[in-house]
């Protein structure tokens, strides 16, 4: 059997990085690494956000010696949840990995994730270990998964997918912590694999100063979807007493203005009251719809 008919025989992987005015960070953390990887069967698709600097002229005159590169161009600026699941919709791999412009991996990061999934067959998604930057410090998310690290069989996107509505204020979180959850609410397999090693340089970026208040929202949201209303407003109200906490925190260390944090804090209740448990509710119908028949 020849090298390329050996190569054909592994899983197909397409690696996915959303991407948004971080050329810098594309042409020297994640491109170059993610191109070196050892596992030999592979594409990268990168999900142009929207740029409004160069990173599209870049992507689209890169140098990519093997051909793995494809390119997809979003004009409609949704949140990485979004971004992610257009770009599962363009992967053409049998697996799907995801790790973020802002980050190193491994050269051997693919290979290991591959390996975890061939010995495990009934592994659904695959987490690996990232460290912040080239310290010894770990990040150890409560599932076993991030963003910046993680994988899972293409098929598991026949019936689940990312949930659009974590974009609160203007910034996501814990989406990655949405999905894996549901996946095993349906009793899918994952784990983390220490092996697999990412390494996170955190990019500068206007949301960090307000990632509390983005954090507690959407974790608020995750929890609101299996939460029945007249316990979902009684339980979290008492944690929403934190965000308010955090907000005013935020106006004494200068970061919101007196009159930005009061159009916070009305911003606050009123999501709290109406918009995040109804939507919670409808993308919990859908999303349960959507396992048991499958996408349309």
């Amino acid at each position: 059997m020849s090298d390329s008919q050996k190569i054909k025989e592994k899983p197909f992987v397409s690696v996915v990085i959303c991407t948004q005015n971080r050329k810098e960070y594309l042409e020297n953390y994640s491109l170059p690494s993610v191109l070196e990887q050892t596992y030999p069967h592979y594409e990268v698709v990168v999900v142009n956000d929207n740029s409004k600097d160069d990173t599209e002229k870049f992507l689209h005159n890169y140098k990519d010696a093997a051909d793995r590169l494809k390119i997809v161009d979003n004009k409609l600026v949704k949140g990485i949840s979004y971004a992610r699941q257009l770009g599962v919709n363009y992967a053409g791999g049998e697996i799907i990995a995801f790790t973020d412009d802002d980050c190193i991996v491994d050269t051997s990061w693919l290979k290991d994730l591959v390996s975890a999934f061939e010995e495990d067959k009934t592994l659904m998604a695959v987490g690996g270990l990232t460290y912040d930057g080239n310290t010894s410090n770990p990040n150890l998310p409560s599932n076993g998964i991030f963003g910046f690290n993680m994988s899972f069989r293409k098929r598991v996107f026949e019936r689940f997918s990312f949930d659009p509505n974590l974009f609160f204020h203007q910034t996501c979180y814990h989406e990655e912590t949405d999905l894996v959850n549901r996946l095993k609410d349906h009793d899918y397999k994952t784990a983390q694999i220490k092996k697999a090693v990412v390494r996170h340089f955190p990019a500068p970026a206007e949301y960090r100063k307000i990632r509390k208040i983005a954090i507690h929202m959407n974790w608020i949201y995750m929890q609101a979807k299996k939460t029945p209303l007249p316990m979902y407003y009684y339980r979290f109200f008492k944690r929403s007493r934190q965000m308010y906490a955090i907000i005013k925190e935020l106006y004494k260390k200068g970061v919101l203005s007196f009159w930005d944090t009061l159009k916070d804090m009305a911003w606050a209740n009123y999501v709290l009251l109406f918009e995040l448990p109804f939507k919670a509710k409808t993308a919990h119908w859908r999303e349960e719809r959507e396992f048991r028949n499958g996408k349309k």
